[in-house]
């Protein structure tokens, strides 16, 4: 599910009263370190260029637990 599908989401359990807490509905961005299923996690490393994790790591887990919107990953600087 795209960010866009999960902020309509988010608005919809809120508004029902469906409120998982504190960053319920809130768009975070993640450092390419945090394996997040589906999607490229590279760690700024060619080793890793191809790397595409099966699991979300706990972390990750925890912020879809309480409603995170996660729009993708932060670029390294």
């Amino acid at each position: 599910m795209g960010p866009l599908e999960q902020a309509r989401q988010a608005e919809a359990e809120i508004r029902r009263g469906d409120w998982r807490g504190p960053l319920h509905g809130i768009p975070l961005a993640l450092k390419d370190l945090i394996d997040t299923s589906g999607v490229p996690t590279t760690a700024a490393s060619a080793h890793y260029k191809d790397h595409i994790p099966v699991d979300d790591a706990e972390v990750i887990r925890r912020l879809k637990a309480a409603g995170a919107v996660l729009p993708g990953k932060a670029e390294p600087a």
